[in-house]
Order: structure tokens, then C-alpha cells, then sequence
């Protein structure tokens, strides 16, 4: 199957990156042929402006489905850019407005809003931001598993701050190279409700023997 991805994060951004490793695996663990191609739209203000168009070039193309993965909580955005209190249905909306405006077929397109950022859905894998943070494999980071991902509000500032504590540097770019590198498995992953949507969208079903996910709409935060 082809896939496109539509992403807010700049070129070699973490989804940029990590994505192409995920669905590596995703091919090997389903057993099928899955080649993508992945379109960073910079922003989320500029992904949700142009997102039919790049979603009607895919298409056009021959992609058999199409990806738009946006982080609720950009990190390093003004809070003016986000829907209003944060409101992933109001994105959500503005997503499909536009596609149905541009024609697209929305039976092959999957829309994803990761709660937080993208980095929660890693924080799922302890084996994986050890290897990550360690300053080498002489200082291993001694991270314990974090029961709850969901309840860590700022994931960008919670790596900065394991960085600092195992005296490693954080540099963005590298980071996100780092986790393509060292993420080996999905079981840690698919834990996260998150991920497994993911997957969903990616594939256009959810793998065999995957738990379910059922996706509720979220509103405004209180």
C-alpha cells in the first residue's frame, strides 16, 4: 500500500524522522508493503491552511490513503495559534472543512490530533529514552517508567529536564535521530491509545491482534 503523511513539524523534525522507522515496523509486524512519503507543513497553522491540497495531490498520485498528524500543544507556539482552549474539535472541523471543500475523499484520509505531542506517544517506550538520553553506553540513564504519560503536560520540557539531570546535551535535531535509531519494537507503544489510532489511520485498520482503539471526540479543556 502507498500512504502519504501530512505532518506539522519543519523538515528532520521528530515526525519527520520517526515516522519512516514506524512504519518500517508497522510493514514488518503486518506482514505487507508499505512505501510514503511525508510532507512537513512547518506548523500546525500552516498544516490545517494546506492540508486539502497537498491531501488532493497525494491522491492524484495514487496513494492509497492519506495521513494529517498534528500535535494538540506544539512546543515553541505561541498559545494565539492553538483552537481556541485548546480545542481539538474546532481543528478537527477546520481539517475537514477543507478537504470536503477540495473534494477529497474522506474514506481515505485519517486525521490524528496526539494529545500533547508526539513525544508523549514515545514516552511509552522506558527501554527507548534510556537509550536516548544516555550520555553513553558507559552512563546509562537510569530512567524509571513513567506510569502515565498522558499526565506529563509539557513532554519537550520533561526530556529537556532528563537531559540535564544525566548531564546529556539536548539538541533537537539529534534527539530525533536518536529515537529513529534506537526504537527497535511497538509492543511498548501500543499501549498508548494514541499510537494504536495511529496505526489505524496509517493502515486503514487496525492490526491484527491490537487492542481497540475507540476514539472520543475531545472539547474544549476545563
Amino acid at each position: 500500500m502507498k500512504v502519504g503523511l501530512i505532518v506539522e513539524c519543519a523538515p528532520q523534525g521528530l515526525e519527520d524522522v520517526i515516522l519512516p522507522k514506524i512504519i518500517d515496523l508497522l510493514a514488518i509486524e503486518c506482514k505487507i508493503r508499505i512505501t510514503y512519503d511525508i510532507r512537513t507543513m512547518v506548523n500546525k497553522e500552516l498544516l490545517i491552511e494546506g492540508c486539502a491540497d497537498v491531501a488532493t495531490t497525494f491522491l492524484h498520485e495514487g496513494y492509497d490513503r492519506v495521513l494529517i498528524l498534528w500535535d494538540e500543544n506544539p512546543p515553541w507556539t505561541e498559545q494565539k495559534k492553538f483552537a481556541e482552549k485548546r480545542c481539538w474539535c474546532k481543528e478537527r472541523d477546520a481539517i475537514r472543512a477543507r478537504l470536503v471543500a477540495s473534494e477529497v475523499p474522506l474514506k481515505n484520509v485519517g486525521l490524528v490530533c496526539v494529545e500533547h505531542e508526539f513525544e508523549t506517544i514515545l514516552m511509552y517506550d522506558t527501554n527507548l529514552l534510556r537509550a536516548v538520553v544516555s550520555p553513553s553506553d558507559n552512563h546509562p540513564a537510569k530512567i524509571k517508567r513513567v506510569k502515565d504519560p498522558l499526565a506529563i503536560d509539557d513532554p519537550t520540557g520533561w526530556l529537556e529536564r532528563q537531559f540535564r539531570i544525566h548531564k546529556s546535551r539536548y539538541n533537537k535535531a539529534v534527539v530525533a535521530k536518536k529515537f529513529a535509531a534506537n526504537l527497535n519494537g511497538l509492543d511498548a507503544l501500543k499501549r498508548s491509545d494514541i499510537f494504536r489510532r495511529l496505526a489505524d489511520k496509517i493502515l486503514g485498520q487496525m492490526p491484527r491482534g491490537w487492542d481497540p482503539c475507540i476514539y472520543v471526540p475531545r472539547g474544549p479543556k476545563r
